[in-house]
């Protein structure tokens, strides 16, 4: 009827406002069409069982060129073709991942062989998988810069951050914005490439970053449909305003790590409108509602320098399901001191169980906190049950610093280490054990941490003979005892700014 169709033209013009007005400047910047886009393949290595092929894409314009040395963004962009491709693919692996550019901009030979770590998982994961660099583009020159430094890692995103908190008017200064769309991009031409050459669609894909890019996964995932599951590392990052300042009050001033953030003025805005207006275009906290069906492989580091272990206790709960938990004992925001091949089964083993319509790990839990005796509860609620579950804790060396960083310094001198030491004890599991817990007491003197560990088998066939059987490894948050912060947040002392130039 006419009184139906008109109330139909309603409802599809009060979806296309609603979506208009939950649309963030990352969304409107990815979405920009950008007629530098390209992409060309330039040669292609030989692996193992796989083809790697090495495409130089250009992935967009970033900012005036009288603003920044680098606005044209070209990348490597690797793409691993099994021997065995199967004729459906049902989704591909994607990392992100950064290195740099020569001074000019450009991106200098092609790679020799398959970066390392997607090329294990290319060898028996029977699908495609990419390997993305040169996210940032990167060293870069700032006009606006005083002292014309080439800027890298931090201190490039840390500068962005800076020019955007002076005019929020331009949320494209975000370096996390050129970042995302690069990924999408790259998504494209995957897709555009498979298609061409072999004849077959990639519908989806699994996004995998780490660090800066463990962030640019986050927002990967917030902007593109076609991101099936994702897995962010060492980036435990949500609720950026109270985490940030809790992280000044483990310490009683910030980590050495944040140093560029500190050097380029920003933490002067923690606490403003003009903080909170980069909050709500970056921070992964809110794009939770574009993520209520999407599988989540979160991996962090317990003894991160940049990060707390326990940084998931501004977030976590908040994260809607499917989600699991991997916090890193004994590991460094490098991950470096953290076995690589656990970090590697464990992506691999998550990213088969979802190719092949397996059963993903279930692992929730409940924290309970106390200044006495703290305690944890987890459960496991598939018919995926863990072979071996494990108790870890540490205790701090300091009753003054909560601190359970294994660097606590930037000069790479022995007294820079901080040797907290995470130890393990296996729980016993009967069969058909659905639930775990345990509680630890606060120590004579500093903190304690504590977390539970499941491991769980790959349960399918991987065809690598010298490792038939992978693994994923699961945690809960890292549990503190005692519940407590020894210093005032920076806000009430009015001390987060500290001088320039900040030297820790």
């Amino acid at each position: 009827t006419q009184m139906a169709r008109m109330w139909q033209s309603i409802a599809i013009v009060a979806a296309l406002c609603l979506a208009v007005a939950m649309a963030t400047p990352l969304d409107d910047y990815v979405n920009k069409p950008d007629p530098t886009y390209k992409w060309e393949v330039v040669n292609s290595v030989r692996g193992f069982n796989f083809t790697a092929f090495n495409i130089k894409l250009t992935s967009q314009t970033w900012m005036d060129p009288t603003k920044v040395s680098i606005s044209v963004w070209t990348h490597w962009l690797q793409i691993c073709i099994p021997d065995d491709l199967p004729s459906q693919i049902k989704t591909a692996l994607v990392y992100i991942d950064g290195g740099g550019n020569n001074l000019a901009g450009g991106l200098g030979n092609p790679p020799k062989e398959m970066d390392t770590f997607t090329g294990l998982i290319c060898q028996t994961a029977g699908t495609v998988v990419a390997h993305l660099g040169q996210i940032p583009n990167q060293p870069i020159i700032f006009a606006s810069d005083p002292a014309k430094v080439h800027r890298s890692e931090d201190a490039m995103v840390a500068w962005t951050w800076r020019e955007f908190l002076h005019d929020t008017n331009s949320p494209e200064w975000l370096a996390r914005l050129p970042m995302t769309k690069a990924v999408v991009r790259a998504m494209d031409t995957i897709q555009s490439f498979v298609r061409q050459q072999f004849f077959r669609s990639v519908p989806t894909f699994v996004v995998a970053g780490a660090s800066k890019r463990g962030w640019t996964t986050w927002t990967t995932a917030a902007v593109d449909k076609r991101v099936a599951a994702m897995i962010p590392i060492v980036m435990p990052m949500g609720n950026m305003t109270p985490l940030i300042n809790a992280m000044y009050r483990v310490y009683g001033n910030w980590s050495f790590a944040l140093q560029d953030y500190i050097n380029a003025d920003v933490m002067e805005f923690l606490g403003t409108p003009q903080f909170d207006a980069m909050e709500a275009i970056i921070d992964p906290v809110n794009y939770y509602n574009r993520w209520t069906t999407l599988p989540k492989y979160v991996i962090a580091a317990c003894g991160d320098e940049f990060f707390l272990p326990d940084s998931t206790r501004f977030f976590w709960d908040q994260l809607p399901h499917p989600k699991v938990l991997r916090m890193a004992p004994n590991a460094e925001h490098s991950m470096l001191t953290a076995p690589a091949i656990d970090v590697v089964y464990g992506i691999d083993t998550f990213v088969q169980r979802l190719i092949r319509n397996m059963a993903l790990p279930t692992w929730d839990f409940q924290l309970t906190y106390s200044n006495s005796t703290a305690s944890i509860r987890a459960w496991t609620t598939s018919n995926y049950q863990p072979t071996a579950v494990y108790l870890y804790q540490a205790t701090t060396l300091s009753s003054v610093y909560r601190d359970f960083r294994l660097i606590r310094c930037a000069h790479k001198q022995w007294d820079c280490l901080n040797p907290v030491l995470w130890h393990s004890k296996a729980l016993p599991v009967a069969p058909g054990q659905t639930e775990w817990s345990a509680s630890v007491t606060a120590p004579s003197s500093g903190w304690t941490g504590f977390l539970l560990e499941a491991v769980f088998p790959g349960g399918y066939t991987t065809g690598d003979p010298l490792n038939p059987d992978k693994w994923i490894r699961v945690t809960t948050s890292v549990n503190v005892v005692p519940d407590r912060l020894p210093f005032e947040s920076c806000e009430t002392l009015h001390t987060c700014q500290p001088p320039i130039p900040w030297n820790p």
